[in-house]
């Protein structure tokens, strides 16, 4: 059976230049991903067609900002060499594909959906399903049957003009029962069965995939990867140039850039010179700027006075409608060094005034620590509002959190806060609270209990913990001995 269906591999004796409008069939993806905007970004192509067996096909083309037509978004930004993986920065080169990405766009560009068909110069076929072209969808599940699966073909087939194959690559295979006959099982969570043991007879070993991106790389003219640092400074200077202009809409793709550019930081581990730290500011300003993303990066290189970042941060989560959507404006500047948050500012009173708001605005709870002692006032209010406040169908895991904060923020004051202890205790058999404490973070809060002064042979071991009180009565005295961490407190 497999050997009427196999079709001979073809290699490529030249790099293929693509050009002029591509026809990408494949099983699945219809909208314009990593592959669809790489070919895009292929000098000499004019246009990519996205075509699945089941789904209406696209047309994407990038044009002039002034074309009319259905505009549309990528899911992917390109195509990336492959290379040694940088545990410093693992995203990298993904993230500079996508500043190139919206700096073609901020320059006029826009990308383009249609529903027209032009006249294919290239194909480029992804197979994942059926080698028979008329097998039934459900001919594959087999489990008590004799006969061998349906044949199934993974394959990379490039065609130019005259349906000539330039490159091919496939998989053939299928699962017949094995001899003698076994009883096995196969499926996953949802679909677990019993069948017929089989094996799998054809190319390639179990589980094998065809290398669609590599062959493309290695065989073909498609863009492939970014120039790192002129990427990098281009997204700045674009970016600045867009902050400058009050003429530009909040829809310019230049404003996204802010995104690429402070997440650029992410490997730095110097402190934020005096250019970038007043770009910063100004980011944080100009509402166009939508997206928060790639705040906490930058925030962690900024060193001495950060008053005027707190301020304008606070200022974009209290004027925002979206409460929720807005709390990492604020939140990402928790990560500011330690001691920022010791003189608190009016706009920051403001938030923690009112639960509704607070509620979001975590990292601004924990770093009511750096205040000390002066902290607890306000921290003991909190816990007393979350106490008793209603979050709404969906605000359940949202208050847990900011109960969570508070906690963190005592804890960063240490044993100095314990005259508190008491009304902490007293909240937490709230009927508000008593859930969250002893079903959701007893180990956590008993910690903090601990450090404010409560004897450890008085815990009782949560009902939902394993082991015995005594083990659970040392692990809480390990952690309470521990200075804070943020990350773990």
């Amino acid at each position: 059976m497999l050997a009427s269906l196999e079709e001979p591999d073809i290699q490529a004796s030249a790099p293929i230049a693509l050009k002029g409008d591509i026809l990408l069939a494949r099983p699945f993806e219809g909208r314009c991903d990593a592959l669809c905007a790489a070919l895009l970004k292929t000098p000499g192509v004019t246009s990519v067609r996205v075509q699945t067996p089941r789904g209406h096909s696209n047309t994407y083309r990038i044009v002039p900002d002034s074309t009319p037509g259905k505009r549309s978004t990528v899911i992917g930004h390109g195509l990336l060499e492959e290379r040694r993986y940088d545990a410093s920065d693992p995203l990298a080169h993904q993230r500079a594909l996508e500043a190139e990405w919206n700096l073609m766009m901020s320059e006029g560009k826009a990308l383009l959906q249609s529903d027209d068909a032009p006249e294919t110069d290239f194909t480029i076929a992804i197979e994942d399903g059926p080698a028979v072209p008329d097998a039934k969808p459900g001919s594959g599940r087999v489990d008590w049957s004799l006969e061998p699966s349906a044949p199934h073909r993974k394959a990379l087939t490039i065609t130019g003009a005259g349906e000539q194959v330039l490159l091919r690559q496939s998989i053939l295979s299928i699962f017949a029962p094995a001899a003698p006959l076994l009883i096995g099982i196969s499926g996953g969570i949802e679909n677990f069965r019993f069948g017929w043991a089989r094996r799998r007879l054809g190319d390639g070993r179990m589980y094998a995939e065809v290398p669609v991106n590599r062959l493309l790389l290695d065989h073909t003219s498609v863009s492939r990867g970014v120039d790192m640092e002129a990427a990098k400074t281009k997204t700045r200077e674009e970016l600045a140039r867009a902050l400058d202009d009050p003429r530009k809409p909040v829809s310019d793709p230049a404003f996204a850039l802010a995104n690429q550019w402070m997440d650029s930081f992410r490997a730095n581990d110097q402190p934020l010179g005096e250019s970038d730290r007043r770009l910063l500011v100004r980011i944080l300003e100009d509402p166009r700027v939508r997206s928060s993303d790639g705040l906490w990066a930058i925030i962690k290189q900024v060193d001495g006075d950060s008053a005027d970042l707190r301020r304008l941060a606070a200022r974009r989560y209290l004027a925002a409608t979206d409460k929720k959507e807005a709390r990492h404006w604020v939140n990402a500047l928790a990560g500011l060094p330690v001691g920022a948050y010791a003189d608190p500012l009016p706009e920051e009173r403001a938030i923690l005034a009112d639960p509704a708001v607070s509620r979001f605005a975590t990292g601004l709870i924990k770093r009511q620590g750096d205040r000390g002692v002066d902290a607890v006032p306000d921290l003991l209010r909190l816990l007393r509002e979350y106490s008793v406040y209603d979050p709404g169908k969906y605000g359940f895991s949202d208050l847990t959190a900011a109960t969570d904060a508070v906690r963190s923020g005592f804890r960063r004051i240490g044993p100095a806060a314990s005259f508190a202890r008491p009304e902490i205790e007293q909240l937490l058999a709230s009927p508000g609270l008593e859930y969250r404490y002893k079903t959701l973070g007893q180990e956590e809060w008993d910690t903090l209990l601990v450090v404010l002064g409560k004897p450890v042979e008085t815990l009782a071991k949560p009902e939902n913990r394993s082991g015995t009180e005594a083990r659970y009565r040392e692990r809480v005295a390990q952690r309470a001995a521990k200075p804070y961490d943020s990350r773990r407190d």
